[in-house]
């Protein structure tokens, strides 16, 4: 499992619930009725040729233990 959280300054980077690194990051414009958000793209380029799956989008910056817990409930699920 993949997590990405934003605090509005900082992204961090998880696998599998594992933190493995942090950048600095501004905010995003999305005052524009036009703004997209691209999800397996950089923009319209760079995209990503694979399955995204069981995508889940927050309205608040998951802490540590929030992204284990979510890593965890997955994890025995049966497909």
């Amino acid at each position: 499992m993949i997590t990405q959280t934003w605090d509005g300054a900082t992204v961090k980077y998880y696998l599998d619930a594992d933190y493995r690194a942090q950048w600095s990051a501004g905010s995003p414009n999305f005052d524009s009725v036009s703004a997209e958000a691209f999800l397996g793209a950089q923009g319209t380029f760079n995209y990503f040729y694979g399955f995204l799956g069981q995508v889940r989008l927050y309205n608040k910056t998951l802490s540590p233990s929030e992204v284990a817990g979510v890593y965890n409930e997955g994890r025995y699920a049966t497909p």
